[in-house]
């Protein structure tokens, strides 16, 4: 019988291709539908494992880094932790400058108590690899943020960026002089030119 024979045509189409496509091919089909969804599985599993390795070995490399930097600094070593920022950094801000916000930081905050880990992430990008690593602090005169940059140069982590966040820093913006507020901790006001004046609590 073929699907040309008269006899065949009030058969369903699907019966009419027969036991071989008829019957088999749904249960084939199931097969390579489950095969294929396990398969996503596996992968999507590979890729979140994979993942997740990267940034544990990333963690495992840049943490040191950054216990390094914040130890400099707990010294009040101002000029060694400003050897350790990129060139590109240093060539941002003078050493000067950066000692004069890093000793501000220590007065208004008073010594590092404690820090908790609370974020972490890597990015790459056709600039190169590029870390944040971000803690909750304890400090002497209160709570706060520290949130470090680094950046991956020559196969090493080096520090590019260093922020200490708190209520008692917001407290700085504005200027003692004019009275207007910055919207962001500068050595001199950008209103009046007074350089901040830091007072500790």
């Amino acid at each position: 019988m073929t699907l040309n024979d008269p006899a065949s045509q009030d058969i369903p189409v699907a019966a009419a291709y027969g036991a071989a496509a008829g019957v088999r091919r749904p249960r084939r089909l199931l097969r390579w539908v489950l095969l294929g969804f396990g398969g996503a599985i596996l992968l999507g599993g590979s890729c979140i494992g994979g993942f997740y390795l990267l940034m544990k070995r990333g963690q495992a490399e840049v943490e040191p880094v950054a216990d390094v930097f914040l130890a400099t600094l707990s010294r009040k070593d101002y000029k060694g932790a400003y050897k350790l920022f990129t060139t590109e950094a240093r060539n941002a801000i003078s050493e000067e400058d950066c000692e004069w916000f890093e000793a501000t930081f220590d007065k208004v905050l008073g010594p590092l108590k404690a820090r908790n880990l609370t974020g972490f992430r890597v990015s790459k990008d056709t600039a190169g690899a590029t870390a944040v690593i971000v803690y909750d602090a304890t400090f002497a005169n209160g709570p706060g943020t520290i949130t470090i940059t680094l950046q991956k140069i020559g196969g090493a982590w080096v520090v590019h960026g260093y922020r200490a966040d708190s209520p008692l820093i917001i407290k700085l913006l504005t200027c003692a002089r004019c009275k207007k507020k910055s919207n962001g901790l500068f050595r001199f006001c950008p209103s009046c030119g007074n350089e901040v004046s830091v007072t500790v609590p």
